[in-house]
């Protein structure tokens, strides 16, 4: 390895003088270019020499001959001592147009390029797909279809249900924003060649700014990565990342080493299409195994027991409140869960509690605490538990709540009650099998509001 040298380098593809520029710079320090990829070029070691580098686009047809072009061939670069280096990876590698990286050891070498205008010209043919509007597109409806999905359940699912989905929606955005950047760099550096060359001139220099945008898709990959290790078990996040590593290493391994194990192009598509999928399915759900699912649902957790088909505690958990607190009575059976969920921006306890009695008789009680110190989150969360689609709810008198507002679903007779409280910084979701008196309410709000008061403490 002390042959070989792998630097990260970051110069835009139709940066042409940056690139013959770093090339004579690593040649003089001994560093002699093998293979150029998308991020990482492969030096050997060499002499220290003066060395030129040209990065020409050299024009290929389907069968592989040289089509009808203003571009002379590849062969006839050999007499004016151009030795040709590599191939220059820019997305299109398998395209018509390829970007092909040459040297030459003499002091004053015949440029391979004279006409700035078909160069530019060429080289924008070349850069059209690889700085496709398309990318704009696949980006903007990345963003746009789970948002869609979730459309109904926006901002709950947003806030409330883990930091995951907030990192990927700030993902998504970060990718929309990558491609409008890096197509937005390009389109301004090829307009204002164009006038350079039209005045005489040639290509104008890159901006760093492209450079910092390459170093922000690795960033991207990074943040893709921690992505992919929040909230997954081992296993899981054992599998994922493999099928991500073997979906990236073929694409990888393919643009690297494609002249080399000269593969035809339908079995390119092939390849390049399976490597696709396996990234692609690294995101998707993880199928259950039924049977496993089966016999968890017949085992019977530690500190429960089974009664009439349904698991009930043994030592039911202390709630702030609970069904025998509204009702005044024991129940024989009770079966209670408690979830703590948010993200940083907000943060939920959700408490459930199903009671039976041997006769039969049932009661099921459900309510919520949320809190948030972001004044436009408590705003957004407010308005979106208010406006659900087929859902009225009517003012009611909040005093006996001590909060600011407080509303009661208008439904049915036999449905369920929901009751909504909102007071600074806090959301009370409560829902009972029945309507609450009077008496069961004040005691429903002194009690969460104790709970509430609780979580204020440090």
């Amino acid at each position: 390895m002390k042959n070989k040298r792998f630097c990260l380098e970051t110069l835009a593809p139709y940066d042409l003088q940056g690139i013959e520029a770093r090339l004579s710079r690593m040649a003089a320090m001994g560093w002699q270019l093998e293979s150029a990829g998308y991020l990482l070029w492969r030096y050997r070691k060499a002499e220290p020499a003066r060395v030129h580098y040209a990065v020409v686009r050299v024009p290929k047809r389907r069968d592989g001959g040289d089509r009808k072009d203003p571009f002379p061939s590849q062969e006839s670069y050999g007499p004016a001592g151009w030795e040709f280096v590599s191939n220059l990876f820019h997305g299109q590698n398998r395209g018509r147009d390829l970007l092909q990286i040459f040297r030459n050891d003499a002091v004053a070498p015949v440029p391979l390029e004279t006409d700035e205008e078909l160069r530019l010209r060429c080289l924008h043919r070349a850069m059209r797909r690889t700085y496709g509007w398309w990318q704009l597109v696949f980006a903007f409806l990345c963003e746009l279809l789970p948002l869609y999905h979730l459309r109904y359940r926006l901002p709950q699912a947003l806030f409330l249900h883990g930091n995951s989905l907030l990192f990927y929606f700030a993902f998504l955005l970060c990718l929309l924003l990558f491609a409008l950047l890096r197509n937005g760099t390009y389109l301004l550096w090829y307009l204002r060649s164009r006038l350079s060359v039209r005045s005489g001139g040639e290509p104008v220099r890159v901006s760093r700014v492209y450079s910092i945008l390459r170093f922000l898709s690795m960033f991207l990959l990074v943040v893709l990565a921690l992505f992919l290790t929040s909230n997954q078990n081992e296993a899981v996040l054992v599998l994922r990342l493999g099928v991500l590593s073997l979906g990236a290493l073929g694409l990888t391994l393919l643009t690297q080493y494609e002249e080399r194990w000269k593969l035809d192009s339908g079995l390119q598509t092939a390849v390049t299409l399976l490597c696709v999928i396996l990234i692609v399915l690294s995101f998707g759900r993880v199928p259950r195994d039924p049977f496993r699912e089966a016999a968890r649902r017949m085992e019977v957790p530690e500190g429960a027991y089974r009664w009439e088909g349904s698991l009930w505690d043994e030592a039911p958990q202390a709630f702030p409140l609970t069904a025998e607190d509204l009702t005044g009575r024991p129940w024989s059976h009770i079966r209670r869960t408690h979830e703590e969920r948010g993200s940083f921006l907000a943060r939920e306890s959700l408490y459930q509690e199903t009671a039976s009695q041997e006769s039969g008789e049932s009661y099921r009680l459900q309510y919520s605490l949320i809190r948030t110190d972001t004044p436009w989150v408590y705003d957004w969360l407010k308005a979106s538990y208010l406006d659900r689609p087929g859902q009225w709810y009517q003012p009611e008198d909040p005093a006996p709540w001590g909060a600011e507002s407080a509303y009661r679903l208008c439904a049915e007779k036999h449905s369920p009650e929901q009751r909504l409280v909102f007071g600074p910084g806090y959301i009370i979701t409560l829902e009972s099998p029945d309507s609450l008196t009077p008496e069961q309410a004040a005691l429903a709000a002194s009690r969460l509001r104790a709970e509430l008061e609780k979580e204020e403490q440090p």
